[in-house]
């Protein structure tokens, strides 16, 4: 017995975990272990690693953005994608400036870049909607303070509370800090410093960032805010090029739903030189139909919203465009990206646009963006009846117009 009280003395054992295994439980395997060592040493093993398994904590399935922020009045709080303040994501009550959004971390959750709004009964712009202010650490400095309007929320729990530095100023000039993920910070020190930009058509300059982004990736190979960075500027990279930059990223990020995204953009978009898809898709008389007319001398797609004010701006243009080139070989269509067909078919009414309407189904969305490598609207791709593309154009000004112009007249002249 001595021996084994010896042995009771590795009762305090405690595993890795923090988990410690009972005295009594010690003392029976111990007791038994001195008749069939071999045996019930691998129950003891078998007992330890059961008791281990049991005590791993379980990831996080809640995220969490509280805010203490005095000026804010009590009532609603709402939180928004900064790109789009009117997606309104989640809302909650504040009171005496303290509030708290619940996240649920799943499969489905994107890190986003956020921003929260409230209302203001003392301000009188954008319908006395207001949003709070943080402080850019990173791009700050003792005589001058950098204030944005966002935050990039990750898949961690986020803090928010007044500068200390500026605890009486007024709303509007009051600066938060943000306690967050390591991508936030990121996100703080990147912010209008171009990363993902990859620009330049010089082939030297173009290495040397290309270099430069690697080598930031591999620094923060688990960054949601970087590959977000990628894939805004998706359509300027080769597919080479970003399918390099993607495998700096671990394993978790790239099996990511935002690493799934850009690698199925990767696998969507039309290779060069080859035709675009003549998808199928319904028109505003409810008919299927293809949107490339191989007959045509050439097709001018156009691709629009309801809601995008410049895509509205340019329906003029094109209504010219169709006068001049109409008899001279030229289908053109305009397809909505619209989600809601109602909202599309008022435009219909009001714009009177006479030539083929078309409207992607919401859940085709991001693979035509896919398909036609393009990111924003309005966007123009002009193409010769086998759907290969001669110029593409993205946004609404007349020097686009004039270009596509040139581009229609100089290819119908050329058959």
């Amino acid at each position: 017995m001595d021996v084994l009280n010896e042995k009771l003395k590795l009762s305090s054992l405690n595993l890795n975990s923090g988990t410690a295994i009972p005295r009594s439980l010690l003392y029976n395997v111990i007791a038994h272990t001195e008749k069939n060592h071999m045996k019930y040493l691998a129950r003891l093993i078998a007992i330890v690693l059961i008791l281990t398994a049991c005590s791993k904590q379980e990831e996080p399935r809640d995220i969490f953005i509280e805010g203490f922020v005095k000026h804010v009045p009590n009532g609603k709080v709402y939180l928004t994608h900064a790109h789009d303040s009117n997606m309104i994501l989640d809302s909650t009550e504040v009171e005496n400036g303290h509030f708290k959004f619940r996240l649920e971390l799943d499969s489905s959750f994107v890190p986003f870049l956020a921003s929260i709004h409230y209302r203001d009964s003392t301000f009188t712009e954008n319908n006395m909607i207001r949003g709070i202010s943080f402080l850019n650490t990173a791009q700050s400095t003792s005589k001058m303070k950098s204030g944005i309007s966002a935050f990039f929320q990750g898949r961690e729990s986020t803090t928010i509370k007044a500068d200390p530095a500026t605890p009486n100023s007024p709303p509007m000039w009051t600066f938060h800090l943000v306690t967050g993920g390591k991508d936030n910070m990121l996100y703080q020190k990147f912010l209008n410093k171009g990363f993902g930009n990859i620009g330049s058509s010089d082939s030297t300059e173009r290495s040397k960032r290309l270099s430069y982004f690697g080598k930031v990736i591999r620094q923060n190979s688990g960054s949601y805010f970087l590959l977000s960075q990628l894939y805004e500027n998706k359509v300027s990279y080769t597919e080479e090029e970003l399918n390099s930059l993607l495998s700096y990223f671990n394993k978790d990020i790239r099996d990511s739903r935002s690493g799934k995204e850009l690698y199925s953009y990767l696998a969507n978009r039309p290779g060069r030189n080859k035709p675009y898809p003549n998808l199928l898709l319904t028109n505003s008389i409810n008919e299927k139909q293809r949107i490339l007319n191989p007959n045509a001398r050439i097709n001018l797609l156009v691709f629009w919203a309801s809601w995008c004010g410049p895509c509205r701006q340019e329906i003029p243009a094109l209504k010219e465009l169709h006068q001049t080139f109409k008899d001279k070989g030229l289908n053109l269509v305009s397809i909505s990206l619209d989600r809601d067909s109602v909202s599309w078919r008022k435009a219909l009414a009001k714009e009177d646009m006479d030539w083929q309407q078309y409207i992607v189904g919401k859940e085709q969305i991001d693979v035509v963006q896919q398909q036609f490598h393009f990111s924003g609207i309005p966007f123009v791709v002009l193409t010769d009846n086998s759907g290969r593309e001669i110029i593409k154009m993205l946004g609404y000004n007349e020097n686009n117009v004039r270009k596509i112009n040139a581009a229609i007249s100089k290819h119908i002249a050329s058959k």
